[in-house]
């Protein structure tokens, strides 16, 4: 089991995304994956840049579809949330996928640099982890 932020999601679900082929091997290594509920969101957010390039309406439905069918989504309490952000200088949104790879103490595959930088002992760049070979 796995948390994974929105970045990982878009790349697995949406083939031409630089992460693609990253987020492939990261799911081959773990197909149990977790994500925040404010995923779908962030999600949203990334796809309405994608349509407004031109991609079908019908493309990005899909791949929203995809994404909140390959992970289990879990609501935090602000308790869990607010303890990250006072620790460190991260959004509330990545605080929460930090938050949740403690709660359920797992690591956390992701390609924000910051998460990475302060949470260097619970977060694992996509890159690392989609290349680590399954013991």
């Amino acid at each position: 089991m796995i948390v994974v932020d929105v970045s990982v999601l878009f790349g697995l679900v949406v083939k031409r995304d630089a992460y693609h082929a990253l987020a492939m091997g990261a799911r081959r290594r773990d197909p149990d994956w977790q994500a925040t509920r404010l995923f779908r969101s962030e999600f949203r957010s990334i796809a309405a840049g994608h349509l407004r390039r031109g991609e079908p309406l019908q493309n990005v439905m899909a791949a929203a579809a995809n994404a909140q069918l390959a992970v289990t989504t879990h609501e935090l309490t602000d308790q869990e949330v607010f303890a990250v952000i006072q620790e460190s200088s991260l959004s509330a949104y990545d605080a929460e996928y930090v938050a949740l790879a403690r709660r359920l103490g797992v690591v956390l595959v992701t390609t924000d640099r910051e998460i990475l930088g302060h949470y260097p002992n619970l977060a694992v760049r996509l890159q690392d982890y989609a290349r680590t070979k399954i013991r």
